[in-house]
């Protein structure tokens, strides 16, 4: 094998390089320029295989030099990015998105951001635009990988080349018939409405995980095996039909490599089989884009190897200059990427003339290495700590809220001082209930009953039944759907905190003779129907049992029809309170990056920022059909759809708030003042009984 610098590879890496920031640039023709990154996995496998070969073969392998010369390589230019990015994060991040920050730099500089990471919004949100070094998961992956490949190659190498070669190919084999049943599986979950369509809670099953990523490095690594191995791939001479067929191949590949860029989208499931497209082109291309052939003469351009060089630091500092720009508001119209792509490729070229390569030198002691590491890890990960104890710096006067929106992310003290009591004692301990309205009355004329939902409706109730002269009482259990016979899965919700808390309500109803019950809940947490927050409490008719959707949605129904039955009997009416609608980003976030902007981008950052009307159908598309049939089989049931009051009249977006304060406290609970907001509507639909 000839192993000598292929200048090709560096015009690769351009062509990864590049479609990446022009697809983070929102230049909408490289829409598949996200595969850059599959790209620069293959050519990583490959590079990495070929210096362990090269090493072993030369009988001077070392662990401890291979990792000095990836954290040479690596750490550096990482670091570097980071300390660039923090002067511009405390001018310009609010509060909460510099504390997510902070905690991406601790993530980042352990390799652990794309863990981080896939736990918040996907890749392709637009809250992803807000997270500077969101991009850092690629690098995780390969560093991960990094960390465990030579001691996975080595001690299988001692079995022999031929057997390494199959554990490679079958880890191969495993990684990507994972890959596309997480990357449809996970496609689906927004749109879910299937029964039997289970869920997944396994992180793996993402976008930024890396055992649906590892085939893409195997394929390089078995670039690096067949180029080692065959003498096939070398001695191609011109005029020869192995130059022929070495040209074809070639064109073929950079022809899969195009037209990943312009085919693939977002809107395909990912990873999955469509990502053979990228990384059989790339594979092509490392086989046989070799000297003398016309393609390889255009890969090894001055321009195009100079970008591949450039190309690490080029990839680490384009995301958070493009994320700073938002936070700016810095809007060029269409001479947006004229500006700022030059000055990713300008800072991108000083970073690697006096950072990446200066360290990469091996005159450049270990010990200076050592030193430059732990100092600057010890101080950005000590500054990130101080960001988050003092949560985000919220006393930056450019950053603190009016103080009526302030007031609107404060739960309710007397709707949460109700819930999560201690309820088992209720037939001794009476007083453990709360009581609201006419507390002086002797009978009980209404029982509002829920999850954490119920805390920001107890003022509403409160005056209602001040109001009316009736007298309620206030019962809630975070996590604990108000249904019969059911365990919730989470772990902190134990059989007595629900299923004998549900039971209780019943016992109490039948006492006091309660002709009114209200259930307010977040039902769409419990069927599996909302994926997008990434956090299910799945419930199951037997306590200690694992769950999937199905079977959670068929213990929804039986518990729901339960509990209407229950209630029928015993001539209660029941209001139903359907879930307000999940908003896509933290609301107070929203209100921290519009209140720097004027009246006119606030208003329409409301709105963009704001879940769509089409989103919550979607959400509640399997409740809406039970409570639709339960409606029609139960006399009793009374439906109030809260999403009907928060949604416009257009059905379109339904706002997470107005210039005054926010709707919400948080993602899906509603604050006092949003449920205040809407509560003459609310209040019209109840007719309670006598």
């Amino acid at each position: 094998m000839n192993s000598s610098y292929r200048p090709e590879i560096d015009g690769l890496r351009a062509l990864a390089v590049l479609p990446v920031i022009f697809f983070h640039g929102g230049i909408e023709t490289f829409k598949g320029g996200f595969v850059g990154v599959d790209i620069f996995f293959v050519v990583s496998g490959y590079l990495i295989t070929t210096v362990i070969l090269k090493d072993i073969e030369n009988k001077k392998f070392s662990l401890t030099y291979f990792y000095e010369r990836r954290a040479r390589r690596i750490l550096p230019a990482l670091i570097t990015t980071i300390i660039f990015t923090i002067p511009f994060t405390l001018v310009l991040l609010p509060p909460s998105d510099l504390v997510n920050f902070s905690k991406s730099i601790i993530s980042s500089l352990t390799f652990w951001s794309n863990f981080q990471f896939s736990n918040e919004a996907g890749y392709f949100a637009t809250s992803g635009e807000y997270k500077p070094l969101l991009h850092t998961w690629s690098l995780s992956i390969e560093e991960q990988f990094y960390i465990l490949y030579p001691l996975f190659f080595i001690f299988l190498f001692k079995a022999g080349k031929k057997f390494l070669i199959l554990a490679i190919s079958f880890i191969i084999f495993l990684s990507i018939a994972f890959a596309q049943w997480s990357g449809n599986l996970n496609f689906q979950y927004p749109f879910i409405d299937e029964e039997f369509l289970f869920y997944s809670n396994s992180a793996w099953s993402e976008f930024m995980m890396p055992f649906g990523r590892i085939w893409e490095l195997g394929f390089g690594a078995i670039c690096a095996f067949l180029l080692n191995s065959s003498d096939f791939f070398i001695n191609v001479k011109k005029n020869d039909w192995k130059m022929t067929f070495f040209t074809i191949l070639s064109l073929i590949g950079i022809f899969l490599i195009f037209l990943s860029f312009f085919y693939l989208s977002r809107d395909f499931p990912y990873p999955s089989f469509h990502t053979l497209i990228p990384t059989v082109g790339t594979c092509l291309l490392i086989l046989f884009c070799q000297k003398d052939i016309f393609l390889q003469k255009i890969l090894s351009y001055k321009v195009l190897v100079f970008i591949g060089l450039i190309s690490y630091s080029a990839y680490l500092f384009h995301y958070p200059i493009f994320s700073l720009a938002k936070y700016a508001k810095i809007n060029f119209d269409n001479l947006f990427y004229i500006y700022l792509i030059p000055l990713v490729l300008f800072i991108s070229f000083l970073n690697w003339k006096y950072v990446e390569k200066p360290f990469r030198k091996k005159n450049k002691s270990i010990k200076t290495l050592l030193i430059f590491i732990s100092l600057t890890y010890v101080s950005l990960i000590l500054f990130s700590f101080l960001i988050y104890k003092n949560d985000g710096f919220d006393k930056r006067k450019k950053f603190i809220l009016p103080e009526s929106v302030a007031e609107s992310f404060l739960r309710s003290e007397k709707g949460r001082s109700c819930l999560n009591v201690n309820y088992i004692h209720l037939k001794e301990n009476k007083d453990k209930i709360c009581k609201i309205g006419n507390k002086d009355k002797s009978k009980v004329d209404f029982l509002i009953f829920g999850d954490s939902h119920i805390g920001s409706f107890y003022e509403m109730f409160d005056k209602f039944g001040l109001d009316t002269n009736k007298k309620g009482l206030f019962v809630g259990y975070s996590g604990c759907p108000p249904l019969l016979n059911v365990y919730p899965m989470r772990s902190d919700q134990k059989e007595r905190n629900c299923y004998k808390l549900n039971k209780l309500i019943t016992e109490l109803v039948d006492k006091e003779q309660i002709k009114n019950i209200i259930l307010i809940s977040r039902w769409s947490y419990y069927v599996g129907s909302n994926t997008f927050d990434k956090v299910l409490n799945l419930i199951t008719s037997k306590p200690r049992r694992s769950s999937n959707i199905y079977e959670s949605r068929k213990t929804f129904k039986k518990g729901l029809e339960e509990t209407l039955k229950f209630y029928q009997k015993q001539g209660t009416k029941v209001f139903i309170f359907k879930e307000a609608p999940y908003q896509n980003i933290n609301p107070k976030q929203i209100y921290y990056r519009s209140f720097v902007s004027n009246k006119i981008e606030f208003k329409k950052n409301l709105r963009n920022y704001s879940t769509t009307f089409d989103k919550h159908k979607k959400i509640q598309k399997f409740l809406e059909n039970i409570f639709n049939t339960s409606k029609n089989n139960f006399k009793n049931i009374n439906l109030t759809n809260i999403g009907d009051f928060l949604c416009d009249d257009a059905k379109i977006k339904c706002l997470v708030g107005n210039e005054k304060y926010s709707f919400y406290v948080d993602k899906n609970h509603l604050s006092t003042k949003g449920v205040n907001s809407i509560s003459d509507r609310i209040i019209e639909k109840l007719s309670l009984k006598n």
